[in-house]
């Protein structure tokens, strides 16, 4: 299911997100459906196409005052809205939708975590350009 989602997004928008991580994030344990996922929710509350994960700094900024003042169960409330609505945009297996929600309560937990701590940047990544 994780691997059904993050294909929807194709490997060179996948690796530029990761790379965004780490430039040498193929040596680490990372798990790659989390900040794809975290990517494609903060495009559709941002209004954008999720289809290629480029969340931009300014789009950062946007979430950053979307989630301001939330409590973590408003960011997953806020969260799951934007998974219904990811569903409009791209053709998500259903097993994968649920896997997707039943990790909503730990994304929401980061992001808070993250707000509090003016580090949105590195739950939400902005992509690399690959040379």
């Amino acid at each position: 299911m994780k691997d059904a989602f993050c294909r929807l997004f194709g490997s060179l928008a996948v690796h530029r997100l990761l790379l965004g991580l780490s430039p040498d994030y193929a040596q680490l344990p990372v798990n790659i459906f989390e900040p794809v996922l975290i990517a494609a929710l903060g495009l559709v509350m941002v209004e954008r196409l999720p289809s290629v994960l480029d969340l931009t700094t300014y789009d950062i900024l946007l979430l950053e005052d979307t989630f301001e003042s939330k409590t973590k169960e408003q960011i997953e409330s806020a969260l799951c809205t934007a998974l219904n609505r990811l569903k409009t945009y791209l053709d998500v297996p259903k097993r994968s939708i649920a896997y997707a929600a039943a990790c909503l309560p730990a994304l929401a937990a980061n992001i808070a975590n993250a707000t509090e701590h003016n580090a949105l940047d590195k739950v939400f990544l902005v992509p690399k350009v690959v040379t």
